[in-house]
C-alpha cells in the first residue's frame, strides 16, 4: 500500500512539474508574442510619425489604422503609453502641430490661389479693355474666357476646401480621442 501511495504522490508531483513547466512555457510564448507585436507596431508607425511632422495628411491617413490597432492590442498600447507618458502612436503634441501646420498650409494655399486667379483675370480684363467694342466676337471670347477662369477658380477652391475640411476633421477627431483617453502617468 505504501508503494501505491508513493507512486500516486510521485505521479502527482511529476504531473505538477509538467503542468508548471507548461504554464511557464505558455507565459514565455505570450510574452515573446507581445514583444514581437510591439516591435511590429513600432516599425509600422515609425515612418508615419516622422512624415506626419512634414505632411499632416499622413496623420489623417494613418489615424484610422491607429484606432483599429489600439482596439486589437489595448494592453500593448497601454504599456507603451505608460512607459512613455504619451499617447501612442501619435502624441498630443504631434497632433496639435500637424493641425496647426495643416491650417497654416491651407491659408498659404488660399492666398496663393487667390493671387494666381486675380492675375489671370486682370490679364484677360486688360486684353478686354484694349479690344474695341466694335470687335464684338473677340470681346465676347474674352468675356467667355473670364467666365471659364472664374469657374476654374471656384472648382479648384471647392476641391481643395473639401480636402482641407476632411483632413482637418480627421485630425481634430484624433486630437479629441487622444485628449479624452485616460491619461497614464509615467512610471
Amino acid at each position: 500500500m505504501n508503494v501505491l501511495w508513493v507512486l500516486i504522490l510521485g505521479s502527482f508531483l511529476l504531473s505538477s512539474c509538467f503542468l508548471f513547466a507548461l504554464v511557464v512555457l505558455i507565459k514565455n510564448i505570450r510574452k515573446h508574442q507581445r514583444q514581437e507585436i510591439l516591435m511590429q507596431l513600432f516599425r509600422m508607425f515609425s515612418v508615419p510619425i516622422t512624415q506626419a511632422q512634414a505632411d499632416p495628411q499622413v496623420l489623417a491617413r494613418w489615424s484610422e489604422l491607429s484606432v483599429q490597432m489600439r482596439g486589437l492590442f489595448p494592453d500593448i498600447f497601454r504599456k507603451v503609453e505608460a512607459s512613455s507618458g504619451a499617447p501612442f502612436p501619435f502624441s498630443f503634441e504631434l497632433i496639435e502641430s500637424a493641425h496647426a501646420k495643416w491650417t497654416s498650409d491651407w491659408l498659404a494655399w488660399e492666398r496663393k490661389h487667390d493671387l494666381e486667379y486675380k492675375e489671370r483675370i486682370r490679364a484677360v480684363e486688360s486684353e478686354l479693355n484694349k479690344v474695341s467694342e466694335s470687335i464684338s466676337d473677340e470681346a465676347s471670347a474674352l468675356r467667355s474666357r473670364l467666365d471659364v477662369i472664374e469657374l476654374e477658380k471656384l472648382g479648384r477652391y471647392q476641391e481643395r476646401y473639401e480636402e482641407y475640411v476632411r483632413v482637418g476633421k480627421t485630425i481634430a477627431e484624433l486630437k479629441d480621442s487622444v485628449s479624452t483617453a485616460p491619461q497614464i502617468p509615467k512610471q
